[in-house]
């Protein structure tokens, strides 16, 4: 399916099913692959939109072997062997990679992706893959869906020293987006930043002052960017 297709379709697509991840790699000619998760009983369309079904196992890294992923085809199984892509015994991804993940209001979602084509042949140059899912909205004070329904733009990128660069590009095309970051991965946001797309930031460092006086559980990382 082309991105194209799929940003302009996106809310359908992803109410498709329990679970729907759009993989694409950015590259000019290659679009990408809707992966769509259904509970047991419920059937896959036989089309959707330019896409059609998988008639066999597959990884989405294009080209390597499905092997390490989770059982495929419309075969039902328990939830945690089912909703990962990979089977816990194996690597999963690509194994060396780093990763980076940013969310925007799902509203918005459309034209991030349009910004983000304008610098599609950069990111390809050193991706493996992107991943776009969607989170529903939640009242934690510092989760990235804090009262926003939200699309997850990830990229598995390849381990090479031009990756933190490329973020530093991509935060700056989604910066209109009010993207959240995903902290537990690559990101360059300066605490401003966070500060003004995180509206509970001031709530919790008063929590964690009350809470952690002596900043017990705080380190440089967490004191930049809460600044602390």
């Amino acid at each position: 399916m082309s991105r194209e297709t799929y940003a302009a379709n996106i809310d359908e697509i992803m109410s498709l099913a329990y679970s729907v991840s759009y993989f694409t790699t950015w590259a000019a000619a290659g679009g990408g692959e809707v992966w769509a998760k259904f509970r047991s009983g419920n059937k896959a369309p036989s089309g959707l939109f330019e896409a059609y079904p998988a008639t066999s196992n597959r990884h989405p890294l294009p080209g390597l072997n499905p092997e390490p992923c989770t059982e495929q085809m419309a075969l039902s199984g328990p939830w945690h062997l089912r909703l990962p892509h990979f089977k816990m015994e194996f690597t999963p991804s690509a194994g060396d990679e780093i990763q980076s993940e940013f969310f925007v209001d799902r509203k918005d979602a459309p034209a991030a992706i349009a910004a983000l084509e304008k610098i599609a042949p950069q990111i390809n140059e050193i991706l493996w893959v992107t991943e776009i899912r969607a989170i529903a909205a939640d009242n934690l004070w510092m989760s990235p869906h804090y009262q926003r329904d939200s699309i997850g733009i990830h990229f598995t990128w390849k381990k090479v020293d031009a990756v933190y660069e490329m973020v530093k590009v991509v935060e700056a095309v989604l910066a209109p987006f009010k993207y959240r970051p995903h902290l537990g991965k690559v990101f360059s946001a300066s605490p401003e930043h966070f500060k003004s797309v995180m509206p509970k930031v001031s709530d919790f460092t008063k929590l964690l002052t009350q809470l952690d006086p002596t900043n017990k559980f705080g380190n440089s990382f967490t004191d930049n960017l809460l600044g602390r």
